[in-house]
């Protein structure tokens, strides 16, 4: 991946965390002694390696049973204010599911209703921990995947947002836009009015020579708007010498 992309990825979610947390990584197999977790074993990643590479946390098909298990407490830097709440957010690719909070079942699921957003209880914002069970029945003749599961902040009404739950991270992303749009007002000019002198300077070196040196405009650009990278020739010399 270019590099650039994954910066800006990077820098896209340490925003996003602000109201989104991924619980991915935290799911364990319950029941199994010195369970690791399950986004670590290779059955997925050897059988799928199409889910696994978005992610997916997968197990076989033929109606087999995965119960997940994952303990679940109020996300450090969240505002714990009475005016937002949070909600889990599933999403799944099985025959049936159901969702155990503290051992009370809070929702089911099936191959028809694939996503829910369950609400948590005020307790959890005060700094109770939840106990969620997460049961999976994969499909008879597909695997089973669970795509997503993650927290979502979210102002408790619909209309006022008084903590920017919503807008704060798209306003940060909005002011470095801005700020990049009129660096490059400044900077694109400069580049173009460099690259034109170079390219009348490739010109004329053509006439004199008659051979192409245009391929170098580029380069020269990048690397120092017109240092010579003509051998032979010292990237000190004075200007009137570089392209003879």
């Amino acid at each position: 991946m270019n590099p650039d992309q994954v910066g800006r990825s990077e820098w896209i979610e340490t925003f996003r965390s602000r109201s989104r947390r991924d619980l991915r990584a935290g799911w364990r197999r319950s029941g199994a002694a010195q369970a690791g977790f399950f986004l670590d074993e290779s059955w997925g990643a050897t059988h799928r390696p199409d889910w696994a590479k978005r992610g997916l946390l997968i197990w076989p098909r033929g109606r087999q049973w995965l119960r997940l298990e994952q303990r679940l407490s109020w996300p450090d830097g969240w505002s714990d204010s009475d005016s937002c709440r949070a909600r889990l957010v599933l999403s799944w690719w099985a025959e049936q599911m159901r969702l155990w909070v503290d051992g009370v079942l809070v929702h089911e699921g099936d191959l028809f209703d694939t996503a829910c957003r369950w609400p948590l209880p005020g307790r959890c914002r005060q700094g109770a921990a939840l106990d969620l069970v997460l049961e999976l029945c994969s499909p008879l003749h597909d695997d089973g995947a669970l795509i997503s599961s993650h927290l979502d902040l979210e102002p408790q009404t619909a209309g006022p947002d008084p903590e920017g739950t919503l807008l704060r991270p798209w306003s940060c992303i909005w002011r470095w836009t801005e700020t990049c749009r009129r660096i490059g007002r400044i900077w694109i000019p400069a580049v173009q009015r460099r690259r034109l002198l170079l390219q009348r300077t490739c010109t004329r070196q053509n006439r004199r020579e008659g051979r192409c040196i245009g391929w170098v405009m580029p380069i020269s650009i990048w690397l120092g708007f017109g240092r010579s990278l003509t051998p032979g020739r010292p990237l000190n010399a004075p200007s009137d010498q570089r392209w003879r």
